[in-house]
């Protein structure tokens, strides 16, 4: 479970980028390029899309098993839990000022709920299958100037919302929150 454990990784923006992938299936079916392009590190993916994106470390029992960016702007990292017990996270940036929705999520048809984590409006929803089985849980929220969503596979709705809120809110909260500047006279907390 994605507890207490989660971390966010810092790496610099400027270590040298490897030599992407793109996946070319679509280009080939309909002419059309993928607007997907797979990266070997979180580093490299950041260093294409010019930001760093809300990632996990391996400390939080998942480990980055794909890394895109697509269309340029939004940073795609699919996970799996290391235990290999099939659960499976998916975490994705973009800058707010770049998408033309809040919804970053690529789910569509999904009922969202809106609830409140550390102060953060997020949307929650069940995904379901063509039989209306649930199969997944997806959340997608918004701190400074960043959309963030989430879609969580193989986990029960309670550790989905116990992960949430201790992983990826929590580290979007810490690290992407926009901090005014203030004067050591003003005495003043601003969160």
């Amino acid at each position: 479970m994605l507890v207490a454990a989660a971390v966010l990784v810092a790496v610099p923006l400027n270590v040298p980028a490897a030599q992407a992938r793109s996946y070319t299936s679509a280009q080939e079916m309909d002419g059309m390029p993928n607007p997907m392009v797979e990266y070997q590190s979180v580093a490299e993916a950041a260093q294409a899309a010019g930001y760093y994106p809300l990632s996990l470390s391996e400390l939080t029992g998942y480990q980055a098993e794909h890394i895109y960016v697509i269309a340029g702007d939004l940073i795609d990292i699919r996970y799996a839990r290391i235990r290999n017990d099939n659960a499976k996270l998916l975490v994705r940036t973009a800058p707010a000022n770049l998408m033309q929705d809040d919804d970053i999520s690529g789910i569509y048809g999904a009922t969202w709920k809106k609830v409140t984590m550390r102060g953060v409006p997020v949307s929650i929803a069940e995904v379901k299958d063509e039989n209306g089985m649930t199969t997944n849980y997806a959340a997608h929220w918004a701190v400074g100037d960043y959309l963030f969503a989430v879609q969580f596979e193989g986990i029960s709705y309670t550790a989905f919302m116990h992960a949430l809120l201790d992983g990826p809110v929590d580290l979007s909260v810490n690290y992407f929150t926009k901090i005014e500047h203030r004067s050591m006279d003003d005495d003043t907390i601003p969160y």
